[in-house]
């Protein structure tokens, strides 16, 4: 009963009603809304696109990444932290779009 109490799990269950609310709005609203044209935006398209070979790769990535950060970068947390979630993103979108891009080739 512990897991289910904890403020980690309570956060959690917060953020999937308001995800899960922000959807069905979503599919409610006409398409002048703000929400509509917010969603087709294309950067959001994009990683929406991509976004379960991200989930894929991210982990792997980022304990790369996280390595070469710790040897390399001795500067101030906030910066590094930045910089290492930046690269990481970048570095995940582009093997998500590869791994895209590489089946959809050989079916052409």
């Amino acid at each position: 009963m512990s897991f289910v109490a904890s403020p980690l799990m309570q956060t959690f269950s917060m953020a999937l009603v308001m995800y899960g609310s922000t959807l069905v709005r979503l599919m409610d609203s006409p398409g002048s809304a703000w929400l509509v044209r917010a969603s087709r935006f294309r950067a959001l398209r994009s990683l929406g696109k991509y976004s379960y070979a991200m989930y894929l790769f991210h982990y792997f990535v980022g304990l790369i990444l996280v390595g070469a950060f710790a040897r390399a970068y001795q500067g101030p947390y906030l910066v590094a932290q930045l910089m290492f979630w930046t690269c990481t993103l970048g570095v995940t979108y582009g093997l998500a779009w590869v791994s895209w891009q590489i089946p959809s080739s050989a079916r052409r």
